[in-house]
């Protein structure tokens, strides 16, 4: 991935947004029909604190029927502005120890990139061969059986199984060029159970 692929292009717009006045139970029941682990507590536009599934579970035993947000709310996760570079945005969630980013324009929340997202998103990228991806495997799905093949390392009906698209949730091992839905990376080389027993 290059620097071109920013924040922006990876963050998700859709997030629980919650005022310090709202009441833990209310928060609890849009997090669970939301099934979402974060909420964002904003004043105006402005985020000033999160509170998590963990925070309200935390508080059941309590008196929650008279507790607002702002009772049990955190401070707020680090943020970051839409136009910052992606990997630049990975480490700082990792320098940072956290699992997401507030994304804030002007000091307006305009997102959240969390590490789900970050993976999603890298893989599709993987996946999808899009731009910024700097990698010399091959997408899933790709015609990679079809040198194996002539190499004589794989049998006709697997590099034309490699070959088809449909088969998107295999990939093709590095050692022996099999495709399998189950791969590991072992050595840096991502391989089938088969060749992890030799």
């Amino acid at each position: 991935m290059d620097d071109d692929v920013t924040v922006r292009d990876m963050m998700s717009r859709e997030y629980v947004g919650v005022s310090e006045s709202d009441a833990v139970a209310d928060v609890a029941d849009v997090l669970c029909e939301d099934e979402a682990t974060l909420a964002a507590v904003v004043r105006g536009s402005r985020p000033v604190g999160v509170v998590t599934a963990h925070d309200l579970l935390s508080h059941v035993s309590d008196d929650a029927a008279s507790m607002t947000v702002g009772d049990v709310m955190r401070e707020p996760e680090p943020t970051t502005a839409p136009d910052r570079s992606f990997l630049d945005a990975l480490d700082l969630m990792s320098t940072q120890g956290t699992r997401r980013l507030l994304v804030t324009d002007d000091d307006e929340l305009v997102g959240v990139l969390t590490a789900d997202d970050a993976v999603t998103a890298a893989t599709s990228l993987l996946q999808n061969g899009g731009a910024g991806v700097e990698s010399d495997r091959q997408p899933i799905g790709a015609d990679v059986g079809t040198e194996a093949a002539a190499a004589g390392s794989v049998s006709d009906d697997r590099a034309r199984a490699s070959a088809n698209t449909n088969y998107s949730s295999q990939s093709v091992c590095e050692s022996c060029g099999s495709l399998t839905r189950d791969l590991q990376n072992f050595n840096g080389q991502l391989i089938c159970a088969d060749c992890r027993d030799v």
